[in-house]
């Protein structure tokens, strides 16, 4: 009887630790697992935490049945992996918008391109998409088209030569807003129409070769804008439906400078509502300096330089400046604050802006301007500071944009944070929603917001608490059967 007890009380040492210790382990795979996993599913009824009474509002509000296709080829690699689980927040939003209204969104179709290249080619010629049309979102809405791309879903900073040992990593997640702004745009039956100057120098739409424009206007084509040449130096008169004039002030050679009938012809087109959003070139008039005068946007003579790190880390003067730090409460970068935005210009103009302009987008303290154009060596008058790259300005019933860089329009450069701002310019000057942000958000969902003294109260409670909790209880029920005996 002794030996019996002995050999039980032995087991319950051994158990008890045993069974605290698989117990903690769990908790903290559940703790790791919830606070470093942003992949959330809602398991409610019908969606109810997740889906808000204005998303059901915005879903009864379609005109129209929505289809959504998305083909997926991402390489296996760090960057790959976080683009594959942006996709995959994106395909779960739109199934639990979906499941709440399925007569005005469908289903979302997902095709893998390598796995699934009968299917994909099937999909691709039904419904007229290109061959490089992957790793996007594709809308569907009667006759209308727009697709997401990814850096619209979330900003994700990637290894850079600058900084070789950061993780590709998710810094701002709006798969939400920008669905959302997407449905929105697509139901809508007026597309918005842009011209871009054709004629002064710049370079051609549709060529590939050479200097190419083709990575913008395919851009703005998927994002349900119809696009089209317009010639100002034959044609002195815009389009009268164009909602959007793009000035290219900048091509394979010299751009000309843009006569004064065009000029007036520009301000009509203003006055009644019009965008304009003007690149500035290098160097030289783009013939529009006028009108940016009157509403307070000049140009001063010379390039914005900054000392540039290299990847030997190394520094020295250049021509690249980056644009970093953005107005506040203008509706083309409010969207933007809050997250590390770096827009690179190669090379750019500066701005001086006064009322009723607002400067979009400065450089940070440590540039100048260099008025000598073949080298950038700061001299000792060339104080450094802030310098303004971009500039908004409302003219009449119409908006004005001028940046001082053109050629990040070009297919090679036209990527990253610069990309992001100069479409939030095309947005806002034509007047449409701004889609990469979704300006004016809104809470999305009955959560709370949790800062970081939440978030190690909250797991350190629950890596305690759980715990404790099943010791005392089993404490308890110890002593109660010892009790009772």
């Amino acid at each position: 009887m002794i030996d019996f007890i002995r050999t039980r009380r032995l087991r319950t040492r051994i158990q008890v630790p045993l069974q605290i210790f698989l117990l903690m382990w769990i908790v903290w795979a559940i703790n790791l697992w919830s606070f470093h996993d942003s992949i959330r599913s809602d398991w409610s009824q019908q969606a109810q935490m997740a889906v808000t009474p204005s998303d059901r509002a915005l879903l009864d509000a379609l005109p129209r049945s929505v289809d959504v296709v998305i083909p997926v080829d991402l390489p296996p690699t760090a960057a790959g992996r976080v683009r594959a689980r942006v996709l995959l927040q994106a395909l779960r939003w739109i199934g639990e918008l979906s499941r709440t209204a399925p007569d005005a969104l469908s289903p979302p179709i997902q095709v893998d391109v390598n796995r699934q290249a009968d299917r994909w080619e099937l999909l691709r010629n039904a419904r007229g998409l290109e061959a490089d049309a992957i790793n996007k979102i594709h809308f569907f809405c009667g006759e209308r088209r727009l697709a997401l791309d990814v850096e619209e879903l979330a900003i994700i900073r990637e290894p850079t030569l600058m900084e070789p040992e950061a993780v590709a990593r998710i810094v701002v997640d709006r798969v939400r807003e920008a669905v959302e702004a997407a449905l929105r745009q697509v139901a809508t039956d007026q597309a918005t129409e842009i011209r871009i100057s054709q004629g002064s120098g710049e370079p051609p739409l549709n060529s590939s070769r050479g200097p190419s424009l083709v990575a913008m206007v395919r851009d703005l084509q998927q994002r349900g804008a119809r696009v089209a040449g317009h010639s100002l130096a034959s044609i002195e008169t815009i389009d009268e439906e164009a909602d959007l004039l793009v000035v290219l002030g900048g091509g394979v050679q010299r751009f000309d400078a843009l006569s004064s009938s065009v000029r007036r012809e520009v301000e009509r087109f203003l006055a009644e509502g019009g965008g304009v959003l003007l690149l500035l070139p290098a160097s030289g008039e783009t013939g529009l300096e006028e009108l940016m005068a009157d509403v307070g946007i000049s140009v001063l003579p010379g390039l914005a330089a900054q000392v540039t790190a290299v990847p030997n880390r190394a520094v020295q003067s250049s021509f690249s400046v980056v644009g970093e730090r953005l107005d506040r409460f203008h509706p083309i970068t409010a969207p933007m604050i809050g997250e590390r935005f770096a827009a690179r210009w190669t090379p750019s103009r500066v701005l001086e802006v006064t009322q009723p302009a607002t400067a979009l987008l400065s450089t940070g303290p440590s540039a100048w301007l260099e008025r000598d154009r073949i080298s950038a060596r700061r001299d000792v008058e060339e104080l450094p500071g802030p310098q303004i790259l971009a500039a908004a300005a409302p003219v009449g019933e119409g908006r004005l944009v001028v940046v001082g860089n053109w050629n990040t329009t070009l297919s090679n450069l036209w990527t990253g944070d610069a990309r992001r701002f100069l479409l939030a310019c095309c947005d806002w000057a034509a007047g449409r929603d701004l889609l990469p942000a979704g300006a004016g958000r809104e809470p999305l969902s009955f959560r709370i917001e949790l800062d970081e003294r939440l978030r190690r109260s909250f797991f350190w409670t629950s890596f305690a608490v759980l715990p404790g909790c099943a010791l005392i209880g089993g404490l308890l029920v110890a002593w109660a059967r010892r009790r009772d005996r």
